[in-house]
Formats: structure tokens, C-alpha cells, sequence
């Protein structure tokens, strides 16, 4: 069982590197699409959609190694801290962000102004809810 708790938190912690990448990389290849050449434009978007699927598929992850990490070390949820709360509340915002984002970014594809404007905010409400999970997660394990 030993063995089985380390490499579920190993691909745990894989993932949360792997959302803080993809959180952290998209509004600087954001900003690089924002001032490029016109006719350059068009190449960011590729990029920029394949690090939301990098973020979605960590946020999944996440979920389903913590979901591991719950029942294999501690055996349920019964005698988690409030912290615990606090965190699962987080990790739920970042996953209704997340499917919003995905409408958004249709949306804004479809020539929709005001979601092209949102991109910039939501992107730093991901990477906000992100560092807060984590830091929910240090007063949660300790």
C-alpha cells in the first residue's frame, strides 16, 4: 500500500506541476499573441489552446490522484480539517472556471468581443484559485 500512496501523490504532484505550467505559460504566450504582428496572430491560438487542454487535463488528474490520496492514506474523508473544505471548495471553482473557459474561448473564436476581453481576467482568477488550492492543500496536510 506504501508504494501505491507514493506514486499516486508522484502523478498528484506531476499534475499540479503541469496545471501551474499551463496556468502560469498561457497569459505570457496571451500577451505575446496581443502584440505580435497581424499576420502572426493566428499561430498563438494553437498554442494557447493546447495549454488550456494541458491545464484541463492536469485539473482531472488532480482530482482523481487526490480522490486516490483520500482513500488509500487516509482512508475517507472522515477526520480531514476544515482546511480540507476549503480546498475542495477551491478545486470545485477551478473546475467550473474551467468549463467556462472552454464556452468563453467558442465564444470569443466566434468573434465575440466581450469574451475576448474576459480571456485576461479568467486566466488570472485560474492561476489565483490555483495558488490558493495549493496553499489550502499545506494547511490541509500539513
Amino acid at each position: 500500500m506504501e508504494l501505491t500512496v507514493k506514486l499516486i501523490l508522484w502523478l498528484h504532484l506531476v499534475s499540479v506541476a503541469l496545471a501551474g505550467s499551463a496556468a502560469f505559460a498561457l497569459p505570457v504566450v496571451r500577451r505575446m499573441a496581443v502584440s505580435a504582428d497581424p499576420a502572426l496572430k493566428p499561430a498563438y491560438m494553437p498554442i494557447m489552446n493546447k495549454l488550456a487542454a494541458l491545464g484541463r487535463m492536469a485539473l482531472v488528474l488532480l482530482i482523481l490522484s487526490g480522490l486516490g490520496l483520500i482513500w488509500t492514506k487516509y482512508g475517507g474523508f472522515k477526520g480531514l480539517n476544515g482546511w480540507f473544505h476549503v480546498k475542495m471548495t477551491l478545486v470545485t471553482l477551478l473546475a467550473a472556471l474551467a468549463i467556462f473557459n472552454i464556452y468563453n474561448t467558442r465564444w470569443a473564436m466566434a468573434g465575440d468581443e466581450a469574451a475576448v476581453a474576459r480571456r485576461s481576467m479568467l486566466s488570472k482568477i485560474g492561476t489565483s484559485l490555483i495558488m490558493a488550492t495549493i496553499l489550502a492543500a499545506v494547511f490541509t496536510f500539513n
